[in-house]
């Protein structure tokens, strides 16, 4: 498949068309800003694939096709906001350098023996409020490297919605799979400017059970999360997305990628020895406010102030300026019990 690029595309009334080819010609980067290079991987038996078209007939539990360049150099930055832009996830392998990755996995020993991180050989544990258990980890919520690029894909100032820290139990334990979800119907905000940064602490093969997102999805709008009663399930409950091009966030320790809130995204039970951890900041437009869902001691902490905090800003573009928090003195609103 060398030669051409692929882009993911929904499409209701046939699913089972999974994408078309746009012959793009690629920009310096490597990667047309309007396009995908893929490759199929885990083919048994490899079928012949000498254009996109020969995959619709392979049963699709044979292949998977695995989104190539998504990762970025740190001089092309404006690169890859198009390419978050247009699929809803980017990472930067070269952002933090092996000193980053030394002191970072230092504080991350220290917490654990100090007893402010937890760990659970069956289960991944949050380790929520992340910013708290260690100084340098809130050091790096307000890196200057990482949250340059943030205000560039947020269109503006900064705050936290939450920080946590993720580690995978090993020997694939069933506590560690994560399914196929967005994140926005977790803590839903008034506008969609809500993106996840997460710092791999350790290098990340096929086996460790890496973060995979379906590129473009986060412009499907909010998918359905209930069960057939209403009932929100934690996880996605619509159409199969299996055999849909997918970024599988593999990499060195040290490497930082980005999601879209609205992004579909999962990872698969650690298989490897080594370890699976992840330092993970969510970050919101200063004028994105929160309506729903677990609110941490860290939200809305101030990362970058350009003016917008104390507004609310809705999907319609529409600016309201809040007066403060909700106040119900004498619980006049509170419902019956």
């Amino acid at each position: 498949m060398a030669g051409c690029c692929q882009k993911a595309r929904r499409s209701d009334q046939d699913p089972n068309f999974l994408f078309r080819t746009a012959m793009t010609p690629a920009n310096s980067s490597g990667m047309s800003r309007s396009s995908l290079r893929v490759s199929v991987e885990n083919i048994a038996p490899r079928p012949n694939c000498d254009h996109p078209r020969d995959l619709l007939s392979v049963p699709a539990n044979h292949w998977r096709l695995v989104v190539e360049a998504w990762q970025f150099r740190n001089d092309q930055v404006d690169d890859a906001v198009a390419f978050y832009r247009d699929n809803g996830a980017v990472g930067f392998p070269d952002l933090l350098d092996e000193k980053d990755v030394k002191y970072l996995n230092s504080a991350y020993d220290e917490a654990v023996a100090g007893g402010s991180i937890r760990l659970d050989p069956e289960a991944m544990l949050a380790n929520p409020d992340a910013i708290y258990r260690h100084p340098a980890f809130e050091e790096y919520c307000r890196d200057d490297r990482i949250v340059d690029i943030v205000e560039k894909l947020l269109n503006g100032g900064v705050e936290l919605q939450h920080s946590k820290l993720n580690a995978k139990p090993g020997s694939g334990a069933a506590g560690g799979t994560v399914e196929w979800h967005q994140d926005y119907p977790f803590f839903a905000h008034t506008n969609f400017d809500l993106l996840t940064c997460t710092i791999h602490l350790d290098e990340e093969k096929i086996e460790s059970g890496p973060l995979e997102v379906i590129p473009g999805s986060h412009k499907r709008g909010i998918e359905p999360h209930e069960d057939e009663s209403g009932k929100f399930v934690y996880h996605y409950t619509g159409p199969s997305l299996e055999g849909r091009p997918s970024i599988l966030m593999t990499g060195k320790a040290g490497q930082v990628t980005m999601h879209h809130v609205l992004s579909l995204h999962r990872s698969a039970p650690r298989r490897s020895a080594t370890q699976r951890r992840h330092l993970i900041f969510e970050y919101r437009a200063e004028d994105s406010v929160q309506i729903s869902g677990v609110v941490t001691k860290c939200a809305g902490l101030t990362i970058r102030d350009r003016g917008k905090r104390g507004y609310a800003r809705f999907m319609d573009g529409t600016s309201v300026r809040l007066r403060g928090n909700l106040i119900d003195l004498h619980r006049k609103f509170a419902p019956d019990r």
